[in-house]
């Protein structure tokens, strides 16, 4: 037992003599951290500023010292040659003079700015090096979007990119796509097996809707606007039901359905308002339908409802939030997902394996939380968080 306590307090003594040359070294060391020692040319006056407010006994520290030295989306629109590894939105090094002479053919959801962002990132990078993009719209029309596959392939364009298409309507293409050899990179196509698929994590809507219940104190009504029938749209009701039936289970959902314009919102809130007056917060699908619930709102002259979204053309919902209308919203983060899937396209290529799916995050933006200015291009989010095991490298 002695020797069990001796062995014990000389265990203590080392311990406790370790932490003391720790401590007595920091004045020695505060100056070259390790971030300070793998810094690039790029982070070095950042890395220089964290040390000197080290030095200074400062107990703030400096995030820009942790060397995120990527491009913003707007930034790498347009950029010609090879993008570092450590300024890519994928961590990969991407030579973008792969586009040279190459076609890539777009089919797009809508000529939306949920879907034009993601293209437009993108067009001015291809273009840059000496290639061509051609961008079909399908307007919702199934049959359109196989057609627009089905004359990509036709005519031996180098790659696909499918933006907010369902992924199911476009199997047949990306069976043939992959028979053929040509690289198929999809935005938003709802996690279909055998594609490149890109998109944000879905759980910022978790957080959202936790916000929501806490706001209404766990009780109430809640009105949710939204647009069944299209798939990254659902998983957004879906989260809300699962969220508030376990978290919150005395709120109340009721559906204000839209028919996917602005006008039909109003209504249709108007309508909901009338049968359901009770309704102290209401959840939008996205900008469009938010528009149309804010709109009924203020012709209500009710000033009691708390109301939320999720902001995809990156200016919108950050508009209203400043103008106090909107009090909470995910900030979709298109940007970022076409500067993305432009790298795929080139990646793809040039022949490298790349996961199926791919998710990149996303930010709930809160009140008391700085909203971005206009023109600023929305929140710069980190980079991807998540990306398959699966590869697809039959191309």
């Amino acid at each position: 037992m002695n020797k069990r306590r001796i062995m014990g307090l000389l265990a203590i003594l080392v311990a406790f003599a370790f932490v003391a040359a720790a401590c007595g070294d920091d004045d020695d060391s505060g100056s070259s951290s390790a971030a300070s020692e793998t810094s690039s040319d790029a982070s070095s006056d950042a890395s220089s500023d964290s040390s000197s407010d080290t030095e200074s006994g400062s107990d703030e520290v400096d995030l820009t010292a942790s060397g995120d030295t990527r491009l913003t989306p707007r930034e790498e629109q347009g950029y010609v040659g090879v993008l570092s590894a450590e300024q890519s939105q994928s961590g990969r090094e991407v030579d973008f003079g792969i586009f040279e002479g190459k076609t890539i053919g777009v089919v797009r959801v809508l000529q939306v700015p949920e879907a034009t962002i993601q293209s437009d990132i993108c067009a001015p990078i291809v273009e840059a090096n000496g290639g061509t993009m051609d961008i079909i719209d399908s307007n919702f029309d199934p049959t359109v979007m196989v057609q627009a596959g089905e004359t990509f392939l036709g005519r031996g364009d180098d790659a696909i990119w499918n933006i907010s298409n369902p992924g199911a309507v476009m199997r047949p293409i990306i069976d043939e796509a992959n028979a053929a050899g040509t690289p198929f990179v999809s935005t938003y196509n709802f996690d279909e097996p055998g594609s490149i698929d890109i998109k944000e994590h879905d759980w910022g809507h978790a957080l959202l809707f936790q916000f929501i219940g806490y706001e209404m104190g766990g009780e109430g009504k809640l009105a949710l606007a939204i647009l069944p029938g299209i798939e990254t749209l659902d998983i957004r009701t879906h989260i809300g039901y699962s969220v508030l039936n376990y978290s919150f289970p005395n709120i109340e959902i009721v559906e204000f359905v839209g028919d996917g314009t602005i006008e039909g919102f109003r209504a249709a809130t108007e309508a909901g308002l009338q049968a359901h007056p009770d309704v102290t917060a209401i959840y939008s699908h996205w900008d469009v339908p938010a528009a149309g619930v804010l709109q009924a709102i203020e012709d209500s002259g009710r000033d009691d409802i708390l109301t939320t979204s999720y902001t995809g053309d990156e200016e919108t919902g950050f508009a209203w939030m400043r103008e106090g209308k909107l009090t909470a919203t995910v900030a979709q983060a298109n940007s970022q997902i076409g500067a993305l899937a432009c790298e795929y396209l080139a990646l793809a290529l040039s022949g490298v394996p790349l996961p199926e799916h791919t998710l990149v995050p996303t930010t709930t933006l809160l009140p008391g939380m700085d909203v971005p200015e206009s023109g600023s291009g929305g929140i710069f989010n980190g980079p991807p968080i998540f990306e398959t095991s699966q590869l697809v490298d039959d191309y």
